[in-house]
C-alpha cells in the first residue's frame, strides 16, 4: 500500500496493528481511532504440511528467520512499511489462530460480509 499511499491515491485513515506503523506516524492506530476490538495485522511465514518431522519445521524456522535479519530484507520490507517478526513454530501456530478466531468474530459482528 505505500506505493499508492505514497502516490497520493490512497489516504490513510488507521493501521490495523496494535502499534503505529514508522512510515505513518501521523495514522493512528485501530485502537487509537476508536476499534481497539478489531486489531489485526498481517502477515507472511513459512508453514509445512501437518505431519512434516519436527527437525524439519525447526530447519525451516531457523533459515526463515536468518533470512528475515538481513540487512537486504530488513530494508525491502521496511520500504513498506513491515516490521520482521521473528518468532518459533509454536508461536505462528499460536499468531495463526488468534487470527482465524479475530477473522471469525468480524464475519459473525458483519463487519466482514463473505459472499
Amino acid at each position: 500500500m505505500m506505493g499508492v499511499i505514497d502516490g497520493g491515491k490512497v489516504l490513510p485513515l488507521a493501521v490495523s496493528g496494535k502499534k503505529r506503523v514508522e512510515k505513518l506516524l501521523d495514522v493512528p492506530n485501530f485502537a487509537e481511532a476508536g476499534v481497539p476490538e478489531y486489531t489485526l495485522v498481517g502477515w507472511f511465514g513459512i508453514v509445512a504440511p501437518a505431519g512434516t518431522p519436527p527437525e524439519i519445521i525447526e530447519k525451516l524456522n531457523a533459515a526463515g528467520n536468518a533470512a528475515a535479519e538481513t540487512p537486504e530484507v530488513i530494508e525491502a520490507l521496511a520500504s513498506q512499511g513491515i516490521e520482521p517478526v521473528l518468532n518459533t513454530p509454536d508461536e505462528f501456530k499460536e499468531e495463526i489462530n488468534r487470527d482465524i478466531a479475530a477473522f471469525k468474530k468480524l464475519v459473525d459482528d458483519g463487519v466482514v460480509v463473505l459472499e
